[in-house]
């Protein structure tokens, strides 16, 4: 699990199925944003319908947060899908305040910083 994923997911402004998907991948993809839980595993961890999962990938892919990359491996052909959350750097806003700061402001003299 990525950290830097869970803390995207839970800041996307989504609605609950959506939410609930992409909360699923972040928990499973590595710090780069990547991961490959089978649509069976989403179903299991969402109780979502395999339909509803499908349907929510689409939904989440026309929004560009995440991307699907279809693999083939193995001599058996075994297929599975790679997908790749679109995190976007975490900022923090804060509120813009100005403040005039003078002389006085800046005294190392004081007791609560020793």
């Amino acid at each position: 699990m990525s950290f830097q994923a869970m803390a995207w997911a839970v800041k996307e402004p989504l609605p609950p199925y959506e939410k609930l998907v992409i909360l699923i991948l972040a928990n499973y993809a590595n710090a780069d944003g990547i991961c490959w839980p089978s649509i069976r595993r989403v179903c299991i961890d969402t109780g979502m319908a395999r339909s509803m999962v499908c349907k929510t990938f689409i939904n989440l892919e026309s929004k560009r947060l995440i991307g699907r990359t279809k693999r083939l491996e193995g001599a058996l052909g075994k297929r599975s899908t790679i997908y790749r959350l679109a995190m976007r750097p975490i900022t923090f806003e804060f509120d813009k305040l100005e403040v005039e700061l003078g002389p006085d402001d800046f005294n190392l003299d004081n007791k609560d910083f020793n």
